[in-house]
């Protein structure tokens, strides 16, 4: 988040621009604490939660608890969550201390935060950050964040000299170590390793996990590139080995591409932490009809461990010709394919199925896309041939949008909460799964008016609630119809997905619900039944869906999807009241009017998601991107940076825009 140059370099009387994470939620259980936080702040952050603040907060709840004897009693709830020691951890050993960069680039994470003077140091120690920041390690998108094995990281570090430091768990629990050495388990859950306070502890820590041994990765993280050149004029393709390790490691490179001779240094020697590219020379072999060569290869580091890997590289080329732009691949005949496959289908189907001089072939799996990049002195042409069995219906064409729909208009209708009433269908999710229908209101309140058969009978009204956290905050009101006298007034919190209120009635009603806050009220059934005798007053009650249905509306049964049922139907009727209170709002002269959508229809169509195809070219230096590559004390590739500076979208048009492309 501080790469952007505007940001980072902007100055103001109150100082630089600081950066907030305020709900990223990615640390919600305490193992992932200390590596996520850390990870966050060396991202640039100034201050963060990262955890979400229910799965820290002993939030308390009501239940219905049925005792021995059958009654049920109200009692109050709470939950404790071992996310807050960790929590209170994290802000005792690293707290305010400010970032001070990585011990290394890459595996093991070792952050250093560092207080008063170099002497208070803690050291934040994460053997592999994929599992809380990619899911998996993402192999090939991300790497160097994880030891990319198929087994998860259960590795170590050594440290010896360690008299000065003191270890702590992810809960902040101190870890004891014989021999002055420690080890530091190296997979998932992070760890802190501080020093002692005393003068040179600091320089003395970092000394002794700089020149510690780490044991339990792969040795080498590999990633290959492609060549920028066709086979036939010479390619070169290259394997990055970046050294996981914090020592000089030797070893051999062995492999092979299919179809290719290759030339290739196999004797190798990468420096502690360091990365070298090595080139891959094509000496013999011929250009493929899809442009796709698996290369395998090996590098064995002795006692150190092996490494196998492999992928399918390409040559990227840009054809030099000028193509005719008729619908006809057949000028694109000497442009090399780039091909992509969501089904990861081989190389001989995809040639059979991509070969712009042959017919799409049935049977070729969905979400497969070949394209041709040409370029002359004037123009950059491209071709794509896409197969997707779900078509896109389309987008907006730009050319012709009206972008100040997406804005406030001029005047606007403000209702007034307290005295708008107004019902409007809606549904909620159901916590058992699926979804109903529920009475909700336009604003927060609603009301409906009801008359009871003589002699009176008893009115149920049953309450939905979709919200996790139980923040729906209701008061129910009935009053006489005729007179407007206050009958009862019932507040309604916590969780309400069974609950209904029960109160006996001998006189037409008006019944309002209006909500405390900004959540809406939610109806699913309005009963009557005969007078219930024992009913003093108003109550509410908790049980299943089965106990109301099985046992109220014997005289009347009204529900938002329409099935209502009653013994005589035309004896009682539910009304809904509409009274509607609002104003007119101008906007004023001269104040830039905003926007009021979230996701609005973006050319590239990713909100709301869309089929399209987009170029996009990298060929600025770092010093001319708007963003820095990399945060303070890290290095390019640790976190997002930007490698787009030039961006195309070609989009399909829906029809009641017109059709067409754009």
């Amino acid at each position: 988040p501080s790469n952007p140059k505007f940001l980072r370099d902007r100055e103001h009387p109150n100082g630089r621009v600081r950066f907030w994470d305020t709900e990223s939620w990615v640390a919600n259980s305490e193992d992932r604490v200390p590596g996520v936080l850390a990870g966050m702040l060396a991202a640039g952050h100034d201050r963060l939660v990262g955890i979400q603040g229910n799965a820290v907060v002993a939030n308390g709840y009501n239940v219905d608890a049925v005792l021995d004897d059958g009654t049920r009693e109200r009692r109050r709830q709470f939950n404790a969550w071992p996310v807050a020691p960790a929590l209170a951890a994290f802000q005792h050993l690293v707290g305010n201390r400010k970032f001070g960069g990585l011990l290394w680039e890459g595996l093991p994470w070792i952050y250093k935060f560092e207080g008063n003077g170099s002497d208070d140091l803690t050291l934040v120690i994460c053997g592999d950050i994929s599992v809380a920041f990619d899911g998996k390690g993402r192999t090939g998108i991300v790497p160097f964040r994880t030891a990319r094995g198929d087994k998860p990281v259960d590795g170590k570090l050594t440290i010896a000299g360690a008299q000065d430091f003191q270890l702590f768990d992810g809960n902040g629990n101190k870890i004891s170590f014989d021999n002055n050495e420690i080890i530091v388990s190296l997979n998932d859950k992070g760890f802190y390793l501080r020093s002692d306070g005393t003068p040179g502890s600091g320089a003395r820590l970092l000394e002794a996990v700089k020149k510690a041994k780490v044991d339990g990765y792969l040795p080498v993280a590999p990633a290959f590139r492609d060549s920028v050149k066709r086979i036939e004029d010479g390619a070169v393709f290259y394997v990055d080995l970046k050294n996981v390790l914090n020592r000089e490691l030797s070893g051999t490179l062995v492999g092979e591409a299919d179809g290719l001779e290759l030339e290739y240094e196999k004797a190798v020697s990468i420096n502690a932490n360091g990365v070298i590219s090595i080139p891959l020379k094509v000496i013999s072999g011929s250009s493929s009809a899809e442009n796709a060569y698996r290369f395998k290869m090996q590098f064995d580091a002795l006692d150190d461990g092996v490494v196998e890997f492999e992928e399918v590289l390409h040559c990227n080329v840009i054809s030099s010709l000028t193509p005719r732009l008729d619908g006809s691949l057949d000028d694109w005949q000497d442009a090399l394919p780039q091909m992509v496959a969501a089904g990861g289908s081989g190389a001989t189907m995809m040639e059979k199925a991509w070969l712009p001089m042959l017919n799409h072939e049935t049977g070729v799996a969905d979400g497969m896309a070949v394209a041709w990049l040409a370029a002359d002195d004037d123009n950059f042409y491209f071709a794509a041939r896409i197969s997707d069995s779900t078509p896109d219906p389309g987008m907006p064409r730009f050319e012709t949008w009206d972008e100040d729909a997406y804005f406030y208009p001029e005047e606007v209708t403000q209702y007034n909460a307290s005295e708008t009433t107004s019902m409007k269908l809606s549904s909620t999710r159901v916590k058992t799964g699926g979804t109903g229908a529920v009475w909700s209101s336009l604003v927060n309140k609603v009301a409906f008016t009801i008359t009871p058969p003589d002699g009176g009978a008893r009115l149920a009204i049953r309450f939905a609630d979709d919200d996790n956290m139980y923040r729906r905050n209701m008061r129910l009101t009935v009053k006489n119809l005729s007179t407007g006298e206050k009958l009862s007034e019932h507040g309604v919190k916590a969780e309400m997905e069974h609950a209904w209120f029960r109160l006996n009635i001998n006189t037409a009603v008006r019944v309002e619900v209006e909500t405390l806050n900004w959540l809406k009220p939610q109806i699913v059934a309005v009963a009557l039944d005969p007078v219930e005798a024992d009913l003093k007053s108003a109550e509410m009650e908790t049980g299943s869906g089965d106990e109301f249905s099985g046992n109220y509306g014997t005289l009347a049964l009204f529900t938002p999807d329409g099935n209502d049922a009653a013994s005589s139907a035309s004896e009682y009727k539910l009304e809904w009241i509409d009274e509607i209170s609002a104003i007119t709002l101008k906007w004023p002269d001269g104040i830039r009017r905003y926007s009021y959508r979230m996701r609005p229809d973006l050319p590239q169509g990713s909100t709301p998601s869309h089929d399209n195809v987009q170029i996009a070219f990298n060929v600025l230096p770092d010093d001319l991107k708007p963003w820095y590559p990399m945060a303070p004390g890290t290095f390019k590739g640790y976190a997002g940076y930007w490698d787009t500076d030039y961006e195309f979208a070609l989009n399909p048009v829906a029809e009641k825009f017109g059709g067409g492309v754009e």
